[in-house]
């Protein structure tokens, strides 16, 4: 009688291996999934942040807030352009704006709104 000794790995420690891998993607994915979040946010920040400075230069050059984009001379941010619609709320006061509010409006309904005005107001979810 010849015996010989099989190797390879059986059914139970196959199945246990590729319970470890699953849970460390689902653990990874969630982790990429929270930091995109985070980096997306700060995007927002930082462009609100952007437009606020290009509006008091524009203030000083021309006596009056801009009223939209295309006049403080901004590019469009490809990237947030995916997530959020970013426009500018004039508060009009007979023909000349005498204050703004920038909003950065999700684009799907799962978005928070983040706003930031001219005096420097944020939206209450801005610390979040």
């Amino acid at each position: 009688m010849c015996t010989r000794k099989l190797s390879g790995l059986t059914i139970l420690e196959l199945i246990i291996g590729l319970a470890v891998l699953g849970f460390l993607v689902l653990a990874t994915y969630a982790n990429h999934k929270k930091n995109l979040h985070f980096n997306n946010l700060a995007m927002v920040k930082s462009h609100l942040l952007d437009i606020s400075n290009r509006q008091n230069e524009y203030l000083l050059r021309h006596k009056m807030y801009a009223k939209d984009l295309k006049q403080l001379g901004m590019v469009k941010n490809k990237i947030l352009a995916s997530h959020y619609k970013v426009v500018i709320v004039g508060d009009d006061n007979s023909s000349r704006s005498m204050g703004y509010t920038v909003k950065a409006i999700p684009i799907t309904e799962s978005g928070n709104t983040y706003t930031l005005n001219h005096l420097g107001q944020t939206s209450d979810n801005w610390g979040r």
